[in-house]
């Protein structure tokens, strides 16, 4: 790989730029699909010809989102995986059950006010009742514990697992219907994509130098025919009813061109600083944007207004998404840069440090988000 496509931290090992590209770009796109969904979800009235576009393009981008985190997700962690017990359990384990159990239940009391402000204590209760069966805003950050405990304990049979994740993955709808018929729905929901995104990271864990290739071997032409590929199945699929079967190649190609693309604009020096930036803040971008959306929303309904007002003006309302969107991933990285400042780091990790800081960064870095649903049609 030519050198201005990666750099050297100062744990010595190798992070390609690729990488924070790919995953700061995963977490913006995971802000701007909850914008669209429960802002606009919200405010029924705002969902016009002009929003339209964003609420489109946010469904046709569901399968490469999350499978484009977890893969990274994967390859950030390969090198974690030969490290003692004692030393993955304090630095990477607990750097992620904290802020899973800490925001979730700050998320519950955003939440319920702006979304149950009739029952809150119900719901407060049932956002907590959860926490054991994946959770519901922050159920990424279960299952990156689930699989990196996982990748751990079975390293030395990449093989059987790797397969095993590709017959979860052929499974996940029949799994699906299952434990539909024995749970309640958002523990059927995580069971499903612990099902469908396991192959992602397991295939980074496992073959992070298979995925170093395979990310550069697409140039321009590949980018192209992978962008046109992607861009012909998703309309195949949720606009044209194709045949049964097209949804399983549209996460394969929709993050082969993901990563391709992360290659192509890594030559850009501002690209990889402002990426590299971003990657070092997911975790609190992730935890922080829900409560802010909802925050929002709250706030809103207690003044009395309409939670985003009804945008007559067709230009205010087609750049309403993007805008807030990258409002709230500015508010979220300045809240944890100041975080960090006056002490309240251990916002966003265990807040027990070691006496000497072992020399690998601390995780939460890998993404992503609130519920996020299966591919569906939509009437052509």
């Amino acid at each position: 790989m030519h050198s201005g496509s990666e750099r050297r931290p100062a744990t010595g090992a190798v992070r390609l730029a690729w990488v924070d590209i790919a995953k700061s770009a995963a977490i913006v796109l995971v802000v701007f699909y909850h914008v669209g969904r429960v802002g606009l979800g919200a405010a029924p009235g705002t969902v016009g010809p002009a929003t339209r576009p964003w609420l489109d393009l946010n469904m046709v981008l569901v399968p490469v989102r999350m499978p484009v985190f977890f893969l990274v997700s994967g390859l950030l962690a390969a090198s974690a995986l030969s490290r003692p017990w004692p030393r993955v359990l304090r630095g990477k384990v607990l750097d992620l059950l904290w802020p899973y159990v800490l925001w979730t239940v700050l998320f519950g009391f955003v939440w319920v006010h702006a979304s149950f402000p009739d029952d809150p204590g119900t719901w407060f209760w049932y956002n907590l009742r959860m926490l054991p069966f994946g959770g519901l805003a922050y159920w990424y950050l279960s299952l990156l514990i689930v699989f990196f405990l996982t990748a751990k304990a079975l390293r030395r049979y990449p093989v059987p697992v790797l397969v095993g994740t590709l017959v979860l993955l052929a499974a996940a709808p029949a799994i699906g219907t299952l434990v539909d018929a024995n749970g309640d729905q958002s523990g059927t929901v995580n069971v499903m994509r612990l099902a469908t995104f396991a192959v992602w990271f397991f295939a980074g864990a496992y073959l992070p130098a298979l995925v170093r290739r395979m990310a550069t071997a697409g140039g321009p032409a590949g980018l192209v025919a992978a962008v046109a590929g992607y861009a012909l199945l998703a309309y195949l699929f949720y606009y044209d009813h194709a045949p049964g079967g097209v949804e399983f190649f549209l996460a394969p190609v929709g993050v082969l061109a993901s990563v391709w693309a992360a290659v192509a604009v890594a030559r850009f020096g501002w690209v990889c600083r402002l990426s590299g930036y971003l990657s070092r803040r997911t975790l609190a971008i992730y935890v922080l944007h829900p409560i802010l959306i909802h925050a929002t929303v709250w706030a809103a309904r207690e003044s009395g207004a309409d939670p985003l007002g009804d945008l007559d003006n067709v230009v205010v309302d087609f750049l309403f998404v993007p805008v807030f969107a990258l409002l709230v991933t500015a508010v979220a990285v300045g809240f944890h840069d100041l975080a960090g400042r006056v002490g309240l780091g251990w916002l966003f990790r265990w807040p027990v440090r070691p006496a000497v800081s072992p020399s690998a960064p601390s995780p939460g870095s890998g993404v992503p988000p609130a519920p996020e649903p299966a591919p569906q049609r939509t009437p052509a």
